[in-house]
């Protein structure tokens, strides 16, 4: 078996216990013990979707990136939140996504000239929260997480939701139509990765990678460039979603959620962009907003061993990634799969030395 499926597959030792006549006499019994070592898939059911839906789709994956091209990394979202079993929004297999992006990463440090990553920075009240809304009928009652609320059910003339705080009500129904101009939903989530706690911070495996890329390139950066990941704070404003990091779901006059042009000018540099993280079906997905802002499609490939979607939405799941084959997006599976031709550049332009997080002015 090789590291790639040993990170996909465990083995547990299963026994049996069957009482037999005890030797010499009739008269007593005793208990053998008997085992054996069973194989098995950890996430059966993400790898059989994974597996289905590439048939399914005829998903068009690569095997190589030729030798002196600039390769980047966008990781989205790699944070406890999504991949601790114990968190409320934790996502089935990411477990193993962070192992092989260890692997990717132990490998191809040295050829990835752009680093970028994503981390979903909520507060506790915005409109993904289910407190955020209450019942025009029972002030009370506020929406179950993973339900979808139309937002013909928040505009007048006969709102079924309306704004908690009344104070905000404006702002909430300016979400509202916004989304029914994008013929989008408003989700709603179990409260999850909250800007400063300990599930908001980047999965231990990733921390490492991080670390150990600015290491690397520290001695082989430019002299206006950082060797750091450029780090991206997104989903921070109380009255808009934002799944992906380019710009909010409805941008308003917070700086934050408008379009992030120094990271849009930097992917462009970039001649591929591997696309991976948590999860496949929001946030990875939303990516592909890079597109919607210039870059080539043909040049994001979706690590598609490093990317897990959250069960309950398997039809979004579907349709996300037939939609980026549509669009000319590449997959790769970047455990074994995936090799990176050529020798790494000896000196990289890094990071700009700006503030990540905000537009320029």
């Amino acid at each position: 078996m090789s590291l790639c499926e040993r990170i996909l597959f465990e083995t547990q030792e299963v026994c049996t216990e069957t009482i037999v006549p005890a030797r010499g006499c009739g008269c007593n019994t005793r208990t053998v013990k008997n085992c054996t070592s069973v194989t098995s898939r950890r996430f059966p059911v993400r790898d059989a979707q994974r597996d289905q839906l590439a048939i399914d789709l005829g998903l068009q994956f690569i095997t190589e990136i030729p030798a002196d091209e600039k390769v980047g990394f966008f990781l989205v979202d790699p944070q406890k939140c999504f991949t601790v079993n114990t968190e409320p929004l934790y996502v089935p297999g990411s477990e193993t996504d962070m192992e092989v992006l260890s692997r990717f990463f132990k490998n191809y440090t040295p050829f990835i000239r752009k680093f970028f990553i994503s981390m979903d920075s909520h507060r506790t009240y915005y409109p993904g929260e289910p407190k955020f809304w209450r019942s025009v009928a029972d002030p009370n009652v506020h929406p179950g997480v993973f339900t979808q609320l139309d937002p013909d059910d928040i505009l007048p003339p006969n709102p079924i939701w309306e704004a908690n705080n009344p104070n905000h009500q404006t702002q909430a129904e300016a979400y509202a139509t916004c989304l029914k101009a994008q013929n989008e939903v408003v989700f709603i989530w179990p409260t999850h990765c909250v800007w400063g706690t300990d599930s908001w911070a980047q999965d231990e495996a990733v921390q490492k990678i991080m670390i150990n890329y600015a290491s690397y390139w520290m001695t082989r950066v430019g002299p206006t460039g950082a060797p750091n990941a450029m780090i991206l704070l997104k989903a921070m404003s109380p009255f808009t979603e934002a799944f992906g990091a380019v710009q909010a779901v409805c941008p308003n006059a917070d700086p934050s959620t408008q379009e992030q042009k120094l990271f849009v000018a930097e992917v462009k540099k970039m001649d591929h962009l591997i696309l991976a993280g948590e999860a496949l079906n929001f946030c990875v997905a939303a990516g592909l907003e890079l597109i919607d802002f210039g870059v080539d499609p043909t040049k994001i490939i979706i690590a598609y061993d490093a990317s897990s979607p959250i069960p309950v939405f398997d039809q979004r799941t579907r349709m996300v990634l037939q939609d980026a084959q549509n669009l000319g997006v590449r997959f790769a599976n970047i455990c074994d799969s995936l090799v990176l031709q050529g020798d790494p550049p000896p000196l990289i332009e890094g990071m700009p030395l700006l503030n990540y997080t905000l537009p320029p002015p």
